[in-house]
């Protein structure tokens, strides 16, 4: 008796069916025969690898999830450490979101997330990496930066983008803010916990400060978001 999985393609297989993973289990007989059964697994292996990308998802807005961003930014990081370039690593929080849920009910805050994690997203490149952790709290890791001045007009884009009015269901128009938070890599910090920090800690000093601004970690003072940095 003996088992094991294998790929067959079309014409291929044993016995010119077309199958895309199989499972096999085999017997041999007295007469030195064997008997071969083959199941297709195909539909239960794209089962298990979509569960998987679930996990990693966030299902109201599509972004990664905490966990999507652990797994993602390490690799960011070990990119950053071969090519000798810096990532800024940037904690988002949206200013008054809890009143927008608190005054007209959850479905219009999760209709605000979603916008808003559309126009965070739009505000970065290809490569960069937009995760929500859950509530109105947002990650942005952008890479393959030459020093930290290359984020700022990033920052720009997304804090000016969250300021613009969001318009809800019935034509409810509300209005936010965004207070960021970054750490840079390797200059704030080697690894992702650490940089995780303290990009919230940057964060949590903006708020103080009053809101709607960006701040490095370690800097002073928060900067507010200019529209000629967006250019």
């Amino acid at each position: 008796d003996s088992a094991g999985t294998a790929a067959w393609h079309a014409g291929k297989g044993p016995d010119s069916r077309s199958f895309q993973t199989a499972k096999r289990r085999g017997v041999h007989l007295p007469s030195g025969d064997a008997l071969w059964m083959m199941v297709d697994i195909t539909a239960l292996k794209e089962n298990e690898l979509q569960a998987r990308q679930m996990a990693l998802q966030d299902t109201l807005t599509g972004l990664p999830n905490r966990a999507g961003l652990a797994a993602r930014l390490d690799g960011a990081l070990d990119q950053a450490r071969r090519d000798g370039t810096q990532v800024a690593v940037c904690f988002l929080d949206l200013d008054g979101f809890k009143g927008v849920n608190d005054a007209h009910g959850h479905d219009a805050g999760d209709t605000l997330l979603r916008i808003a994690a559309g126009r965070i997203a739009s505000c970065t490149r290809a490569h960069d990496l937009v995760a929500r952790l859950g509530g109105d709290e947002f990650v942005v890791v952008l890479g393959g930066l030459r020093d930290r001045n290359e984020a700022v007009p990033a920052l720009a884009r997304i804090l000016l983008a969250l300021d613009t009015p969001f318009v809800l269901r019935r034509g409810v128009e509300v209005q936010l803010a965004a207070s960021l938070g970054v750490a840079m890599f390797p200059h704030d910090g080697l690894e992702a916990a650490e940089l995780l920090e303290r990009a919230d800690e940057a964060m949590y000093a903006v708020k103080r400060s009053g809101k709607g601004r960006y701040r490095f970690w370690g800097e002073p003072e928060a900067l507010p978001c200019l529209a000629r940095n967006a250019a």
